[in-house]
């Protein structure tokens, strides 16, 4: 008993000689790389690699982050190199270029077991419908990567026009694409803001011609057209949008029309983004077509420098067609440019999907009001931004939350902090307080009401209305070499077309050319591709 009484106590005197915090399990250190914004906030003492995210993962995953291979602007080109020296991280960030040559190079551990094990019920239910950007990240039937996810419908081209010019002209919202073409002459050519000074356009139009901002992959697609993406035909081979002629010269035909009448801004082919926003925030262009959240851009900043503070100058409009047919949309919004990869020598890959775990659960669900502000969004700060993983989205904004908001189904303690914050915003702005551009933002882009554009992009969502991008594979050889020079005589031809300087039939030579200078190679070598992953 003695003997036994001994031993005990000299056990205790051994704990109690450890030293403070020896009982706990240090951090594993997980090396990675990733771009560094320049330009991101953070609170003072926090840096990109030692703020609320890093020390959350240190607390709750036992991770400590060593970021070993960082860069602004330049990490690709930083990334392309270690890829070539073989002295990789754990894990890192990627684009779709470096994914190819890490592939090649056999550094990609296989994540597909590995996803199905870690990933929590959570996250899984979250990624579910996020097939598309998925496949992009598949390689011969096996997970290799972590995509950044994004939703079609929210990588589509909607249309915004001028409601208030449609109501001082006398013009009813436009319902089909010929309506809308009219409405557009009509902006330009019976002074809608009538100061009696010829100084509107019909059209905003880029100098590039596509993007999210003042392109026209939505006024094509208004005519079946689809340029700059890769599809399937009725027999299941990839085509591509831009060379379908007739389409593509349908829509030519009116933006041909349009220049002519004075709705296009004839220094379009000058004018960048910047330029161009500058005329939509003065007022003087009627419609433009962009991405979901351009009613945050130019058309919020001419609400808050407008001294009468009209709350529905433009209007987001459901996709109009040219014929009986429904419109489809285009995007990309599926198709990922960022991937997360893991080192096949990393002692602890199980590490990503906890991090991908933990994203989901401070982003789509109720956390408290205290770790909103921490980790998601503040007044003078961006949390979200900050995390390693980050943009791995699920529906943060959660639509079908403001909709029970809005008709009175669902308790506002219900909802995610996230739509708490976004519905107290649009209260705001409905009440008439237009001191924020916030409210102006979260009131236009997610309050679901028509003409609102989340609205919008939710509604041709369900309606099924959109033609993915199935481009998701590797550039291929001849399009790596031809490509660039392909690209820059479909813009050279569609400028010439507009502005007549080409008959549209002239659309048919370059679609020859097209095919003649490697088009034909690019084709095949696409679906040979395709072959192997549909």
């Amino acid at each position: 008993m003695k003997k036994s009484l001994s031993l005990l106590l000299a056990l205790l005197l051994c704990v109690l000689a450890l030293p403070a915090g020896a009982e706990e399990a240090e951090p594993i250190v997980i090396t990675v790389g990733m771009g560094v914004n320049s330009s991101e906030k953070y609170a003072p003492g926090e840096s990109f690699d030692n703020n609320a995210w890093t020390k959350l993962y240190e607390e709750r995953l036992g991770i400590k982050l060593d970021f070993v291979l960082t860069a602004d602007s330049q990490y690709s080109q930083k990334l392309a190199l270690t890829i070539a020296s073989g002295d990789m991280p754990d894990m890192w960030r990627t684009d779709k270029a470096n994914f190819a040559l890490a592939l090649e190079g056999d550094m990609l551990m296989d994540l597909t077991d590995l996803a199905e094990e870690y990933l929590s019920d959570q996250a899984k239910e979250e990624l579910e419908p996020f097939d598309a950007s998925f496949r992009a990240a598949t390689v011969g039937g096996r997970l290799m990567a972590i995509p950044y996810t994004g939703e079609a419908a929210y990588g589509a081209s909607y249309t915004f026009i001028r409601h208030d010019w449609l109501e001082a002209l006398g013009l009813e919202e436009p319902t089909n694409q010929q309506e809308m073409v009219d409405a557009m002459i009509a902006f330009a050519t019976q002074d809608p803001d009538g100061n009696g000074v010829d100084d509107t356009y019909g059209l905003a139009l880029v100098r590039e011609l596509w993007g999210a901002q003042y392109g026209l992959e939505g006024f094509f697609n208004a005519y079946h057209a689809y340029p700059n993406i890769w599809y399937e035909d009725e027999e299941g081979n990839l085509v591509y949008g831009t060379v379908q002629a007739e389409p593509m010269k349908a829509a030519l035909a009116d933006l041909q029309k349009l220049y002519a009448a004075g709705a296009i801004d004839p220094e379009f082919i000058v004018k960048d983004s910047a330029k161009v926003g500058e005329s939509v925030a003065s007022l003087k262009s009627g419609a433009f077509y962009g991405m979901w959240w351009n009613m945050s851009s130019a058309i919020c900043q001419s609400f808050m420098n407008d001294p009468e503070k009209v709350p529905d100058r433009w209007w987001c409009l459901s996709p109009l067609s040219s014929d009986s047919q429904p419109a489809m949309l285009q995007s990309t919004g599926a198709i990922p440019s960022t991937f997360y990869v893991v080192n096949k020598n990393c002692e602890h890959p199980e590490k990503l999907f906890e991090m991908i775990n933990l994203w989901f659960e401070m982003m789509s669900v109720d956390v408290s009001p205290e770790d909103y502000a921490t980790y998601v969004v503040n007044e003078e700060y961006t949390p979200q931004n900050y995390p390693f993983v980050s943009q791995i989205w699920g529906k943060s904004v959660r639509p079908e939350q403001i909709r029970g908001l809005q008709d009175g189904t669902l308790a506002l303690e219900d909802c995610t902090s996230e739509v708490q914050s976004i519905w107290a915003n649009i209260q705001s702005f409905e009440s008439g307080d237009y001191s924020s551009s916030v409210y102006f933002d979260h009131y236009w882009n997610h309050a679901q009401l028509p003409h609102h554009s989340g609205y919008v992009a939710e509604e041709t969502d369900a309606a099924g209305a959109i033609v993915n991008d199935l481009n998701f594979g590797p550039t291929t050889e001849t399009e790596a070499a031809r490509g660039s020079t392909l690209d820059q005589l479909r813009d050279e031809i569609i400028v010439q077309i507009i502005t007549g300087e080409q008959p549209v039939d002239a659309f048919d030579e370059f679609i020859e050319n097209w095919y003649a200078l490697g088009g034909e190679d690019i084709v095949r070598e696409k679906n040979e591709w395709y072959a192997t992953v549909k």
